[in-house]
């Protein structure tokens, strides 16, 4: 059996490679956002969030919603408390706020006054094969 003190020292190997293999992963992730074969806007995915395909490669923002509590607490007497979209935390997520526009459009235009869309700074990349079904 290893002593304590090997298997530490072989970890914090471990542990150092693990870091450059990330910022090598991160780096070629740049590097692929940058390439002008890309064949996606980047830069209005990046706006807007959401996501797009080229050749196997996906890449996506993602959406997500935080809320102005000073001006939910202005306008949560103007609403009846079984209409009001929160629980104990006025928070939503955006699809929870979707589900609400649905169901109560006109709350929801007053609510949605207080809503911030924030948009990660960098994307999700996912690959995925691409089949070549040739028949030569």
């Amino acid at each position: 059996m290893e002593t304590i003190q090997t298997l530490r020292s072989e970890r914090q190997k471990l542990l150092a490679l693990k870091s450059e293999i990330d910022r090598q992963i991160k780096e070629t992730t740049r590097e692929i956002l940058r390439h002008p074969d890309l064949g996606i806007d980047l830069e209005t995915l990046q706006n807007k969030g959401g996501s797009s395909n080229h050749n196997g490669l996906h890449i996506s923002f993602t959406r997500s919603l935080s809320w102005d509590q000073d001006y939910l607490a202005t306008i949560k007497g103007q609403i009846a408390p079984n209409e009001w979209p929160f629980k104990t935390k006025e928070v939503l997520g955006l699809r929870e706020f979707q589900n609400f526009a649905m169901e109560s459009p006109g709350l929801a235009e007053i609510v949605q006054k207080g809503a911030i869309t924030k948009v990660t700074k960098t994307p999700r990349i996912v690959e995925k094969e691409v089949s070549n079904d040739s028949n030569e």
